[in-house]
């Protein structure tokens, strides 16, 4: 019984890696096509070590600021939700050496996206006199 287990416990565990490989390469896929949505969720994966995906600093920034640059009609919350992402990097210097003047940069375009914590992050930045 205890083989059994443990056997279907291996299965499980390489038909999740399989299906974390498809879902990544669809969303590689769909980012090149600079679908914000995917580059955000790369992003996000890459920065949380999501669904297998090890935690990459240079990659998680890379689809962050491909989803951040490529605002569409469309996609415009998620697009503008990777600026945050990235405004909260550098500011917390997280991943990345501290910078907050590319954190109140992004902030700033969370923030003209509608982003309420990118204004309100870009406002305490802006008071605390960072250019």
């Amino acid at each position: 019984m205890t083989k059994i287990l443990l056997i279907i416990s291996i299965l499980l565990i390489q038909f999740n890696l399989e299906a974390s490989d498809a879902i990544s390469n669809r969303l590689l896929l769909l980012c090149k096509d600079n679908d914000a949505t995917a580059c955000l969720k790369l992003g996000m994966g890459y920065h949380y070590g999501v669904s297998g995906v090890k935690i990459d600093a240079k990659e998680a920034i890379k689809y962050y600021k491909k989803s951040c640059d490529n605002p569409t009609r469309k996609q415009r919350s998620n697009s503008f939700s990777a600026c945050n992402f990235l405004g909260k990097i550098y500011y917390n210097g997280e991943l990345v050496r501290q910078d907050r003047s590319k954190a109140k940069h992004y902030y700033g375009l969370a923030c003209d996206g509608g982003i309420k914590e990118g204004c309100k992050q870009y406002r305490v930045l802006n008071e605390l006199g960072i250019k």
